[in-house]
């Protein structure tokens, strides 16, 4: 194959992926709409543009992790990208009883919550690349299009989640397993 397709080839291979990596600023900008979205209104417009610069670091910093999440997603797989986003937050995570989750076939993982990384660290640790976590439909969460493909959307105020229910039973039917954290109501 000559120098010059090639290099075409692999320029158009970076063309697709930079199209699929998760651009910073599009999450901060989610991040930021989802933190003032009670400030909306003409009268408290002034709020958010008062309060913005106060939170508008850190909703950067944690863009920039999700946006690392989900590129690494897309390069490497989901459970090296939880483990990966893991590791600045967990120095050691001990496991047990590991060797006795299937690796194959129906799995349903049903988890209390008491903590913020918890489906992250539940995620990294089960031996399988199947893995749908039953999530709240944050809007952050639908700007991640490769997390997404790992996500089972519910919505907490919505009197029914048959659509989230259907997806769980078809992903358990077609023998993938679901992480779910329930709080007593059909999630």
């Amino acid at each position: 194959m000559p120098v010059e397709d090639l290099l075409t080839r692999i320029l158009n291979q970076m063309e697709n992926l930079d199209q699929k990596l998760t651009r910073v600023s599009d999450l901060r900008q989610s991040i930021l709409d989802d933190i003032f979205k009670d400030f909306t209104h003409s009268r408290k417009k002034w709020l958010r543009t008062l309060l913005e610069p106060f939170v508008w670091f850190s909703a950067h910093r944690f863009a920039g992790m999700a946006a690392k999440l989900d590129n690494t997603i897309t390069l490497y797989g989901f459970r090296q990208a939880l483990n990966e986003f893991l590791a600045p937050f967990v120095r050691y995570l001990k496991l047990s009883g590991v060797e006795n989750i299937p690796r194959d076939g129906p799995l349903l993982i049903v988890s209390n919550h008491p903590g913020a990384i918890d489906s992250i660290a539940i995620g990294a640790s089960l031996p399988r690349d199947d893995l749908s976590i039953i999530a709240t439909g944050f809007p952050l969460l639908h700007r991640l299009p490769s997390a997404s493909q790992h996500l089972i959307y519910i919505d907490p105020h919505a009197p029914t989640n048959l659509a989230g229910v259907r997806a769980t039973i078809n992903h358990l039917e077609s023998g993938g397993a679901v992480l779910i954290f329930p709080s007593g109501r059909v999630e």
